[in-house]
């Protein structure tokens, strides 16, 4: 059975943390960074957990990132002051029992009274460090869990890993677009050859009538009404596109060797018989 989530809470202080990261980001990764912490990878068990309280503190000059934030479920404060964050976890604790662990993300070493007190009223407490920084030796006394404020660097480009249900519905998901792409290929191939064997059909019906006057061009109205009456389920607005139209009598003369196309002046084209006497004998496909 999978382990309970641990109810906690996020405080941020985003100045100090953002002026830690080498190289910068983490203002634009707060989605892949909050996933990481709920996933609990700093944690040595990988405990998950779930923040009922998530504030980020931040004044200027990160104002900016304030609605991306928000966007991912974090009450913004415009202010970047420790007093404000410690009198904001203080009044936390009182009002929200149900809150067990709180996750501090600052190397201010004046925080470590705070994580004093949090433990007194029976708060689990995880901190971030800077190695070489006071907050170093301070910091891990009075904090189950500490890690380095380097470690967030990962975090930036963290992607949470699929659970087995996702994965399950990935491979249903790429076994139906399989099987549908198998289908519609199916379905295009049935169609080609359907489309070849009418033509077939249709190419026969034009030849019996090109050869009563041979060398004489039809044209397309005479076609038409010709293969109408013959295939009853032909329709007029098969042959409504001229392009449609002279694909046709160009595959017509393929099928069969004794037509050939015939192209007035004015760019009009028709079909017609040979004028001399054929066999009737057709081209393979």
């Amino acid at each position: 059975m999978r382990a309970r989530k641990i109810p906690s809470a996020l405080y941020v202080d985003f100045n100090n943390i953002v002026a830690k990261i080498v190289g910068g980001g983490f203002g634009d990764a707060s989605a892949a960074w909050l996933a990481w912490l709920e996933d609990g990878q700093f944690d040595p068990k990988k405990g998950r957990r779930t923040f009922l309280q998530k504030r980020v503190y931040l004044g200027e000059p990160y104002l900016h990132f304030a609605k991306p934030l928000e966007a991912n479920g974090f009450q913004t404060i415009l202010s970047a002051a420790d007093l404000i964050i410690a009198l904001d976890l203080v009044e936390s604790v009182h009002q929200q029992p149900a809150i067990k662990e709180y996750v501090l993300l600052s190397v201010d070493n004046d925080f470590q009274h705070l994580l004093e007190r949090l433990g007194e009223r029976g708060k689990a407490r995880v901190a971030t460090i800077e190695p070489g920084a006071p907050c170093a030796a301070t910091f891990p006394p009075r904090a189950e869990i500490v890690f380095a404020v380097e470690s967030l660097r990962a975090a930036l480009d963290y992607q949470r890993p699929l659970s087995k249900w996702r994965r399950m519905s990935g491979f249903v998901r790429d076994t139906a677009d399989s099987v549908r792409q198998r289908y519609k290929s199916l379905v295009r191939r049935l169609r080609h050859r359907g489309e070849r064997r009418w033509i077939r059909v249709a190419a026969d019906h034009v030849a019996a009538l090109a050869h009563e006057t041979p060398g004489l061009p039809l044209g397309k109205d005479t076609v038409v009404r010709h293969l109408i009456k013959l295939m009853p389920d032909v329709t007029s607005g098969r042959f409504r596109s001229r392009r449609a139209y002279q694909e046709l009598l160009r595959q017509m003369t393929e099928i069969r060797d004794d037509l050939r196309l015939f192209e007035y002046p004015n760019g009009g084209i028709a079909i017609m018989a040979e004028p001399r006497e054929r066999t009737g004998r057709e081209k393979s496909e």
